[in-house]
């Protein structure tokens, strides 16, 4: 390194220096990076953004080093699965799509340091900057390259399950999800049913069966998923939108994320409603970039019913993270919309959905059934209200001169 490190933390200038010596092997050429700014990272690694000095013609003007470490911040030796889940995500969705990316580029790890490099995509807006801002027309657009961008990645990795796999177990074992096994479906059903003390339609159980079945088996569906694709997780860049985060990166079905404007976004906390329309655009985006890859996609009633399912799963999950009992004696909110509101969006656009397309009719009077009883025993809960890039200005009211 070639600038004076000394008002960094030891720790930090070690793993910058092993960054910038496993750059310089990797490419062959003398790379030197500056002084790491600390982006806090987690309990899991720490997050340094680095200007690079020399090398700038091979590497973006800076790049982000990450180091697995314990919640002291020192280095450890026992790699958390989901640090080498992103690794293995972006080096993945690289070789997708080198010269058009969707994430930031992969550079070089060392596994035994626990610690890789990737791209810098600076500090452009995120969607969620944009969705709490007050263009609605560059909200819509954003909107519908975000549905674009998830449908392309989601095309591009059909088929190619083996190559991830090859990549992410070189790295560490992989854990299976009990998540997404889904043999909670029946069971939060039921509990939902006993709190609020709703009979279900005739024919669930056979409906969650089904839908069970279609989670776990997505047949032409199956692709890779970004994991938590939030407002926040997508990045506006002068070369187009990109993804971050891939630590909950895996293969499974597509349209658990080309859902996520009809639900909508059900793992994020800044969340409000979607216009109508735009969800519809949304969906014919990603449903277009999809079919490039995923000619299943093409047919109306796979991808009707592929909606539908993801849709219910992600409605009975927010069960599993927020349970009932929790909110039944008093709303919570935590930012955006209260957790009231968020039920009763979740649950009607389900049921609407279910029955706009006639499909799992059963499990959608019953989510509509239960949204009927949420309303009668939150009749102060407001109706949950649109991003507000997408809400209407206020008047502003002039005061007329005395």
């Amino acid at each position: 390194m070639s600038q004076d490190q000394t008002t960094q933390p030891l720790q930090a200038v070690e793993t910058i220096a092993q960054a910038e010596q496993l750059l310089t092997r990797h490419y062959n050429t003398t790379i030197k990076l500056g002084s790491g700014e600390d982006l806090g990272g987690s309990q899991r690694s720490k997050v340094y953004r680095c200007p690079v000095l020399e090398g700038a013609d091979i590497l973006a003007p800076s790049v982000i080093v990450k180091q697995a470490s314990q919640p002291d911040g020192t280095p450890l030796t026992q790699v958390h699965p989901l640090f080498l889940n992103e690794w293995a995500s972006l080096q993945f969705i690289q070789s997708l799509s080198p010269e058009e990316p969707l994430a930031p580029k992969f550079y070089a790890g060392d596994r035994e340091l626990g610690l890789f490099i990737m791209e810098d995509l600076g500090t452009g807006s995120q969607l969620n900057h944009t969705l709490l801002g007050s263009d609605p027309g560059l909200a819509e657009t954003a909107l519908v390259e975000y549905a674009a961008l998830h449908g392309r990645l989601h095309a591009l990795s059909a088929g190619k399950q083996a190559a991830y796999t090859a990549i992410r177990t070189a790295l560490g074992p992989m854990e299976d999800s009990e998540y997404f096994q889904y043999s909670w479906l029946q069971t939060q059903m039921e509990k939902i049913l006993t709190t609020l003390n709703v009979q279900p339609e005739p024919g669930i159980a056979q409906e969650l069966q089904t839908l069970q079945m279609a989670l776990t088996n997505p047949g032409p569906f199956l692709a890779f998923m970004q994991g938590d694709a939030c407002p926040d997780n997508v990045i506006q860049t002068q070369h187009g939108m990109r993804m971050v985060d891939f630590e909950g990166g895996m293969y499974t079905h597509a349209l658990l994320e080309g859902a996520y404007g009809r639900v909508p976004f059900p793992t994020c906390r800044c969340l409000y409603r979607i216009p109508e329309d735009i969800v519809q655009r949304m969906e014919a985006r990603y449903r277009t970039e999809l079919s490039q890859g995923c000619p299943a996609a093409s047919d109306d009633t796979l991808f009707q019913h592929g909606l539908i399912e993801a849709s219910i799963s992600w409605v009975l999950g927010f069960h599993t993270m927020v349970p009932l009992d929790i909110i039944l004696p008093q709303d919570r909110f935590i930012m955006a919309l209260t957790d009231r509101q968020r039920y009763l969006l979740f649950f009607e656009n389900a049921a609407r959905l279910t029955e706009s397309y006639g499909y799992m009719k059963a499990i959608g009077n019953t989510l509509y059934a239960l949204a009927q009883k949420m309303r009668l025993l939150w009749p102060d809960t407001e109706e949950p209200p649109y991003y507000p890039a997408f809400q209407p200005e206020l008047p502003i009211l002039v005061s007329e001169a005395k």
